[in-house]
């Protein structure tokens, strides 16, 4: 009986932290569409800079910049998690032009906070906006926030893995976001 409660107890823990997400540095090939939301079809195609700009008041520290690749991670979890609710994502070099045809998704970092030294130096948080267009006309707006410690072995990850975590998260909740997207909304922690 011992064994069955740690096993119940571990996997409550791995499971703590951005949502229930895995860790990992690329999107993950291995999610299942078990983990999206049953949808009929998630809409047209959107497209979305491969370059999340981080917004002027982020105070994103500049080795978090540096080293982690956030900014290459969201919209390669966006396109991967959206293609499990059937959205396409066209991801494009350079900026995306909001008077575009076809819909058109403009995110940012608002914030991020994450101190070196892993689970160590305490949690991780990473927060965007963003706005969808559809033949220039503003359709949805949301702010989004993920929290992580890193998980279960937290301790032992370093800083852009724990951050990784939340990008995965905002990746998919901005995904399914997107299949009925509104004016204002708070889409992750909130």
């Amino acid at each position: 009986m011992y064994r069955v409660v740690s096993i119940g107890i571990m996997l409550i823990i791995a499971m703590s932290g951005c949502g229930g997400t895995t860790g990992g540095t690329k999107p993950a090939a291995t999610a299942t569409k078990q983990s999206a939301v049953s949808v009929a079809s998630g809409g047209p195609a959107v497209s979305v800079t491969k370059r999340i700009k981080y917004g002027k008041h982020s105070n994103v520290p500049d080795k978090v910049k540096a080293e982690c690749n956030l900014d290459t991670q969201l919209p390669a979890y966006i396109k991967t998690f959206a293609a499990e609710t059937d959205t396409a994502v066209n991801l494009k070099d350079g900026a995306v032009n909001q008077k575009a045809k076809g819909r058109v998704l403009n995110v940012e970092f608002s914030n991020v906070v994450g101190a070196g030294g892993g689970a160590w130096s305490g949690a991780k948080f990473v927060a965007v906006k963003g706005e969808l267009f559809e033949n220039g006309k503003k359709i949805g707006s949301f702010n989004g926030r993920r929290t992580s410690g890193g998980g279960f072995f937290g301790a032992y990850k370093g800083t852009c893995k724990i951050l990784d975590r939340c990008v995965k998260a905002l990746g998919k909740d901005i995904a399914l976001w997107m299949i009925d997207p509104t004016m204002d909304a708070m889409i992750g922690e909130f």
